[in-house]
């Protein structure tokens, strides 16, 4: 039975009592009772050795004063999340008897601007002033010797953390937190203004140092350091950890020195304000996400040495289009250039695959695959509007589902006779497609590989007919597409082929030079000869003047009307030598 209640029951025990006594006892009752009243915006906890916690605030003043002592016993300790989200403090008084500021203990109080932290603290909790908006400045006094991780995250306000310079564990310069002999970079003030050069003296940075380690706060922009312009990393620091200064929206430029081995994860995602960077050849590699959403990043230079690009490493980067990669380079992630405006790009020779998603969306005008890739991943070049034309090499055996869909400015494609996979929706509503020639070796084509490319006339076959094939291939009827007129042509002795394949047409592609006809050999009008064939299958003519480094140029594209044509070249006598040829269009 606490004080108050027995003091009712004493009221009630004298009811019977004169006028007087009746109002002595009532003002007696009110004078214990008025002090019960104030501690009662605080609940505690009785900690072991008889030593008192506070557990919560309920009030609303603005300004509250933690007690010394409660029920006689000593408070020692402000506990876990005990005045975390109260958004009506403005200043908090903290007696020296406490001890310890407990975990998440001061957590989004938004509106909390000042607070003075008394000798006679030990232990700062892990994440104790996250999210105090209100916080300018603060100082650790030398009896404290533990600050827990994001202990002063997010206070978007706070220009400085000073420490006493007698604490044994801690040190400040510039108003930012170190370890004692500063190797370590704890907390950059959210709300410390202009440049920033990292001492010498630092080998690692701390979690959420400058950043925002959140993936939850990926799809929120969630801004940290807003003040912080330009930054220079010293090759001291081995390793940029993960999220180091994720979010960091007022960074415009970073200098990350030769010497740092690694780009953690996330490292400076969503910092919308970087323009550039130059990646060392240190660092043997980039994290997933490093750059993720840099919408300002317009160049990126990445060093010889770096062996592996992460996944989305610089994704959605709005305003990304050069990138310079170089060979050492064996690995690039999925998603690496997703949504990132790039113009061109050479592709290292040592990675073995384009990797799902990986130039999805860029601005491409032309691919050159080179021929140590062996797979097209997934939507690899899927949405890349601006690409017209790709050349796929020698060494790719499978183009994935989506690989080019939707590249609606592509005109054509030679899939070489290494592929034998080109699956589903593979080439999928590339409305300016006009010609495809497949590669000999592919035997498997998966439904809507061409579907929708409603300008398609001819696919030329160099092999057997495929054995694995849908149906809806070439689909471009329905609600959405046109029909396509394409036919289907392959060449003398392949197996497999019918009047149809995948409900279109076929035809026999087979057009030869008549070498021993009265009309081969110069004539009036120049060299001339018969080119005969399969009624109106479609032919380019071209001609070079040297085989072993052949520059072909074309002459003449046109069908085999009624199954044959007549060629001659009036220029013939212009060269020493003069050769020709016939290939698909």
């Amino acid at each position: 039975m606490n004080r108050k209640e027995t003091l009712i029951l004493t009221l009630r025990k004298f009811t019977a009592c004169t006028k007087i006594a009746f109002h002595k006892l009532l003002a007696l009752s009110l004078l214990f009772a008025l002090p019960v009243v104030a501690q009662a915006q605080f609940t505690f906890i009785t900690n072991d050795d008889d030593t008192i916690t506070v557990t919560g605030y309920t009030g609303s003043n603005g300004v509250v004063v933690v007690p010394e002592t409660t029920n006689g016993r000593t408070v020692v300790s402000i506990g876990y999340l005990s005045f975390a989200g109260r958004t009506n403090l403005t200043q908090v008084i903290i007696p020296d008897t406490v001890t310890s500021i407990g975990d998440e203990a001061f957590r989004e109080s938004f509106n909390l601007a000042s607070l003075t932290l008394p000798g006679s603290i030990t232990n700062i909790g892990a994440a104790a002033f996250n999210s105090c908006y209100g916080l300018t400045n603060i100082t650790i006094p030398a009896s404290a010797s533990t600050v827990g991780e994001y202990a002063f995250v997010f206070c978007t306000r706070l220009m400085a953390i000073d420490v006493d310079p007698a604490n044994p564990s801690y040190s400040s310069a510039e108003g930012v937190l170190f370890n004692k002999d500063r190797t370590t970079l704890i907390q950059f003030p959210s709300g410390k203004a202009g440049s920033f050069t990292i001492p010498s003296s630092v080998t690692s940075i701390g979690d959420e140092a400058f950043g925002v380690d959140d993936w939850s706060l990926t799809l929120v922009s969630f801004p940290s350091c807003l003040g912080l312009t330009n930054l220079v990393i010293p090759g001291s620091v081995t390793n940029l950890a993960p999220f180091a200064f994720s979010q960091c929206d007022g960074l415009r430029s970073v200098t990350i020195s030769n010497g740092i081995s690694g780009i953690g994860d996330f490292a400076f995602f969503r910092c919308t304000g970087l323009t550039n960077i130059v990646i060392p050849g240190s660092v043997a590699s980039i994290g997933n996400n490093a750059f993720d959403l840099c919408d300002s990043l317009s160049s990126v230079t990445v060093c010889d040495g770096v062996a592996n690009i992460g996944g989305a490493a610089f994704a959605q980067c709005g305003s990304l289009d050069t990138v310079v990669i170089p060979d050492s380079v064996t690995n690039i992630g999925q998603y690496a250039f997703y949504a990132s405006p790039l113009t061109s790009i050479v592709i290292p020779s040592h990675i073995s695959q384009i990797d799902d998603y990986m130039f999805t969306g860029c601005a491409f005008t032309n691919v050159n695959i080179p021929g140590n890739i062996a797979t097209v991943g997934e939507h690899a070049f899927e949405y890349c509007a601006n690409l017209t034309s790709v050349a796929i090499g020698s060494n790719v055996t499978r183009i994935g589902a989506s690989a080019f869909s939707s590249c609606t400015s592509l005109t054509n494609a030679i899939i070489p006779d290494s592929v034998t996979e080109v699956d589903n929706n593979a080439f999928y509503y590339c409305p300016l497609l006009a010609t495809v020639v497949v590669g000999m070796n592919v035997d498997s084509i998966g439904h809507d590989a061409f579907a929708g490319c409603t300008n398609l006339s001819g696919v030329y076959f160099r092999g057997n007919a495929p054995s694995d094939y849908q149906d809806d291939i070439f689909r471009g009827d329905g609600l959405y597409f046109g029909e396509i007129i394409e036919i289907i042509y392959y060449l003398p002795g392949a197996a497999g082929w019918g009047e149809t394949f995948a409900e279109r047409p076929t035809a026999l592609w087979n057009p030869q030079f008549q070498t021993g006809d009265t009309r081969f050999g110069v004539g009036a009008d120049g060299f001339g000869f018969n080119i005969t064939g399969t009624t109106n299958i479609p032919i380019v003519l071209e001609a070079n003047t040297n085989l072993a480094n052949p520059v072909w140029t074309t002459l003449q594209s046109c069908n085999l009307t009624n199954g044959s044509i007549y060629f001659a070249d009036p220029d013939w006598t212009n060269y020493p030598s003069r050769f020709y040829r016939i290939r698909s269009p």
